[in-house]
């Protein structure tokens, strides 16, 4: 199942944090999260920081990342050089991306074992 995830990543110590609205496939986020780390130090030659903030599966995650997108579409943040997924960052308010994306995707919460 494909996953709906939200990277927060510090460019530099001059910057505060952008995000990275994104979708992937299979398992895990990790695999993405790289990629686009080595994309970001293939055109600028330094490693940035970044972590996992949200990463759910969902069956519609293409719709569930094109409306967090929309959403967010005057925030949309670019770099200066184009990289794999450089086109997926944003410049918001941290409480504001996490609200619409729990709201979009609820956490499922596992039911007690019975016993």
């Amino acid at each position: 199942m494909d996953r709906v995830y939200i990277f927060k990543v510090k460019l530099d110590s001059r910057e505060g944090y952008i995000y990275k609205i994104g979708k992937s496939s299979g398992k895990s986020s990790i695999d993405r999260l790289l990629q686009v780390q080595r994309a970001f130090f293939m055109q600028y030659r330094y490693i940035t920081f970044a972590a996992i903030i949200r990463d759910r599966p969902i069956a519609n995650a293409f719709e569930i990342e094109t409306k967090l997108h929309q959403h967010f579409k005057e925030k949309n943040y670019y770099h200066g050089k184009k990289f794999d997924g450089s086109h997926e960052f944003f410049k918001c308010d941290e409480d504001d991306l996490l609200r619409e994306y729990d709201s979009l995707i609820p956490l499922k919460r596992s039911k007690p074992k019975q016993h």
